[in-house]
């Protein structure tokens, strides 16, 4: 017996059977055919009714386990970082850079943005050069990553919401983004957010910090709704990701996966990536932008700040993104 949201799937020898409303149906059918039909990476394409929009991927085993971990270093206060090494059950391995701030450590989380970025007019930089601005202005940065998506084919505007230090910098839908967009926040009180546009209606009054992402991956501790439709299947593929966690403890999880590099890293779908951060007791979880704009940031023991992932840029070089999450040590 498989059970997704509110339908049964009963197995017999050589029938399958669904009870339950029809969109719910629906969903079960692609997922029980991802579970079974899988081929590698790639899902066989069998089609449940005459248009398969989507896969739901709540029954899969991650194809990804553990190697070692390459290294184990503190970048400030309560804030540490490792390289996890994995290989999956084709022999391609992955390389996955993982962050840790615990919770009442001295740091301060903020979503950062070019020191010339505009309301309808941004300007972008890369993750390090934005990081680099921070530590320029007096801030003891500690750690930065890439944030939200951005149209780069449009004026590099945000396609999520956007609020760094507590101004508004989106536009689309009144400021708070496209309708299908979800987000990480940080609250006047310091709380952290994860939830969906609805969600955001709700508190956006609230939020000091924020940016957008495509996917929440996890929610109460279990793989929550990992599905993009045919016309947005950034979900199914292998590709560099970068998503951010909320533990129970109240422990902030980020994970940058590094991809499209055979023989180095080959990149999750993101029910690998939801298991993986599952696996580091993370209950809420958010895909943010991946791809090329994945970039991990730290400061090292000489102080200075530097890439430790390999981005899957020509030669590695860095995206310019249009923001970023930054920690910092406590003032």
């Amino acid at each position: 017996l498989f059970r997704s949201e509110e339908c049964l799937v009963v197995v017999g020898e050589d029938t399958v059977k669904l009870f339950g409303a029809e969109e719910n149906v629906k969903k079960t059918v692609e997922s029980f055919c991802a579970h079974f039909f899988r081929s590698g990476e790639k899902v066989v394409d069998i089609k449940a009714g005459e248009q398969h929009s989507f896969y739901c991927w709540e029954y899969l085993d991650s194809d990804f386990t553990f190697d070692e971990s390459l290294l184990l270093e503190e970048c400030g206060n309560g804030v540490t970082y490792e390289n996890i090494s994995m290989t999956n059950a084709g022999g391609e391995p992955l390389s996955v850079f993982l962050l840790r701030a615990e919770a009442g450590g001295g740091w301060d989380l903020r979503v950062g943005t070019d020191e010339d970025y505009s309301i309808g007019n941004p300007t972008v930089s890369s993750v390090l050069d934005t990081a680099l601005q921070y530590r320029a202005k007096g801030e003891d940065v500690l750690f930065a990553c890439n944030g939200g998506y951005f149209q780069m084919s449009n004026n590099n505007l945000p396609e999520g919401v956007l609020i760094s230090d507590g101004k508004l910098l989106s536009v689309t839908n009144g400021g708070l983004g496209a309708v299908h967009h979800d987000f990480f926040g940080v609250t006047e009180l310091g709380k952290f957010i994860i939830g969906d546009n609805a969600t955001l209606k709700k508190c956006a009054d609230e939020l000091v910090q924020a940016c957008g992402g495509r996917g929440i991956l996890l929610k109460d501790g279990e793989l929550y709704d990992i599905k993009y439709d045919a016309v947005d299947a950034i979900g199914i593929d292998r590709h560099p990701r970068t998503a951010i966690g909320l533990c129970e403890d109240g422990d902030l999880i980020i994970a940058v996966v590094d991809g499209r590099q055979q023989g180095y890293s080959v990149g999750m779908n993101l029910c690998d990536l939801a298991l993986l951060l599952k696996g580091y007791g993370v209950t809420d979880a958010l895909n943010l932008d991946g791809g090329g704009s994945s970039t991990f940031v730290v400061k090292d023991d000489d102080k200075g700040l530097r890439v430790i992932n390999k981005t899957s840029n020509a030669g590695h070089s860095l995206r310019a993104v249009g923001d970023c999450i930054i920690i910092t040590a406590s003032q």
